[in-house]
């Protein structure tokens, strides 16, 4: 069960962050929130695993070199270029249905995870995957879209739909690099890592993309510029947004990871829609309806079923 309480801390930390980091996206643009999201995270770690954690020690060459492989390319794909895209669907379409494709990060883990890491789970799990994704679906396409307060252009939802899938796609891998990372380092009998040293290896990895990234687009000055100036008060969002997702789900979704299978893990993160749902209603006033409940009942009846598969057969 220790590997399910960590991930539904996580689980938590990263519905807690969802509206801040879209409100933040809006305010400061996604460049910024994608970069400075990550530095303040990793000036925080270093000073701990530094100071506090690894004092007196070399702690940055004392890991192996497949961590900082598969560790790095966790970063670059997950936290870059999937977040970089994840940011960029909040701003265009909103939290809600931004966090509708969510629901397809367990496929794509469940996929990835049976042919990288030889994950397997029981035809109970896979159907329990199912029911939770179909409820977190029902629930945010049945909603009545005319009460949003979010509103888009088709241009814009044509670019999210899109922007959606390639993050999912990103995230979901990043999250099976991460648990590969971890495989790789058994196999050759290597120490384990700490969870916020690995972290502070993705992080390290996905900053130094986007330096170099922002370079070549030359964006560097305005990254900057917009956080300096404090553009429409977006840096208190940026904020709430890094401490509930950098400094707590990510260390919290890596520990979960390690211990359960990243299908299982990226199923409990399809809940996320729904738990985002009351912090919408408060926000942007949307109406909970009787729909809602009843896929929210779903999806929650489709994780109890997965948290007990071993068990039911």
């Amino acid at each position: 069960m220790e590997g399910y309480v960590y991930g539904i801390v996580a689980v938590i930390a990263w519905t807690a962050c969802t509206v801040p980091f879209a409100e933040a996206s809006k305010r400061l643009g996604v460049a910024t929130v994608n970069l400075y999201r990550l530095l303040i995270p990793f000036v925080l770690f270093t000073i701990v695993l530094s100071l506090f954690l690894f004092p007196n020690q070399n702690w940055i060459s004392d890991v192996g070199s497949i961590y900082w492989v598969y560790l790095i390319a966790s970063g670059v794909i997950g936290l870059a270029i999937g977040d970089m895209f994840g940011f960029s669907v909040y701003s265009l379409i909103g939290p809600r249905l931004g966090s509708l494709f969510i629901v397809l990060q367990p496929a794509i883990a469940l996929i990835a995870g049976y042919f990288l890491l030889h994950e397997t789970i029981n035809w109970i799990g896979i159907i329990s995957i199912i029911i939770t994704i179909t409820g977190v679906a029902y629930v945010l396409l049945s909603k009545n879209t005319t009460s949003d307060k979010v509103t888009y252009t088709p241009v814009a939802l044509k670019k999210g739909i899109i922007f959606g899938i390639l993050s999912t796609v990103c995230q979901a891998m990043g999250i099976v690099l991460q648990k590969l990372a971890s495989q790789q380092a058994a196999i050759a009998h290597l120490p384990e890592i700490h969870f916020l040293t690995a972290t502070w290896i993705r992080i390290t990895g996905a900053i130094v993309f986007l330096l170099i990234l922002y370079t070549f687009q030359k964006k560097h000055k305005e990254v900057h510029t917009n956080l300096w100036i404090n553009a429409d008060k977006g840096v208190s969002f940026l904020i709430v947004a890094i401490v509930f997702g950098p400094l707590i789900a990510q260390p919290t979704s890596f520990l979960a990871t390690s211990i359960l299978p990243v299908s299982v893990f990226q199923t409990l993160c399809a809940l996320i829609p729904i738990l985002v749902l009351p912090i919408t209603a408060i926000y942007y006033k949307e109406k909970i309806t009787w729909k809602i409940i009843l896929g929210s009942l779903i999806s929650c009846f489709g994780v109890v079923i997965l948290i007990w598969r071993d068990t039911l057969l």
